[in-house]
């Protein structure tokens, strides 16, 4: 029990660390030059839509794949979900309307 609350506590820690390191980072940035609605030519965003996690990729493209051959989605993709590497994979997806 003393290691669990040993390690939450050291990792909690460094994510408060490397949280205030960004975000002075971010506040020494300069700011972004202005852009004019009528210069940006029009784009239409994909509505990602979260599905659900997967413990495997694998498993994240089966079931995203299986998706788009039941015409159920137009595409799909398997992020990342975790700051651990491999921990877990998140399927989201972008409904046919």
């Amino acid at each position: 029990m003393n290691v669990r609350k040993l390690v939450c506590t050291a990792l909690t820690g460094s994510v408060l660390l490397v949280s205030g390191l960004a975000a002075t980072t971010v506040q020494a940035a300069a700011a972004p030059a202005p852009t004019t609605p009528a210069a940006a030519p029009a784009t239409v965003s994909d509505n990602w839509e979260f599905v659900g996690y997967y413990y495997w990729e694998s498993d994240c493209h089966t079931a995203g794949q299986g998706m788009v051959t039941r015409h159920e989605v137009s595409k799909y993709r398997c992020d990342d979900g975790s700051w651990v590497p491999g921990d877990d994979y998140e399927l989201e997806v972008v409904w046919n309307r």
